[in-house]
């Protein structure tokens, strides 16, 4: 019965309701007129798949490689640069004296 297509008045509706309800758990799909026109369809609902929490890990497709967090190819030169570049910086940069409480 899956799938299947069946068209019901609105008042056979409203009397067959728990047997058209059986029906759509089957997988019936039902459409409701009214003197002669289509005003709604009755279906299943699609089966929920439980959420994963954000953050949690709990997610049954959540993978992490080994290697992460390692440094990517891509951006070893900029890094080599950007590491260059803190280092000329903080040689620039007046000396703070500390004052130690005695």
């Amino acid at each position: 019965m899956e799938g299947v297509k069946n068209s019901v008045s609105l008042y056979e509706a409203k009397t067959q309701l728990s047997t058209l309800l059986r029906e759509v758990e089957g997988g019936a799909v039902i459409t409701i007129t009214r003197h002669g026109k289509a005003v709604a369809e009755l279906r299943g609902l699609a089966a929920e798949r439980p959420r994963p929490r954000a953050g949690s890990l709990k997610s049954p497709n959540f993978y992490m490689a080994e290697d992460f967090d390692a440094p990517l190819p891509e951006f070893a030169e900029y890094m080599e640069t950007a590491q260059e570049e803190t280092a000329r910086v903080a040689e620039a940069l007046p000396k703070k004296s500390v004052k130690r409480k005695r």
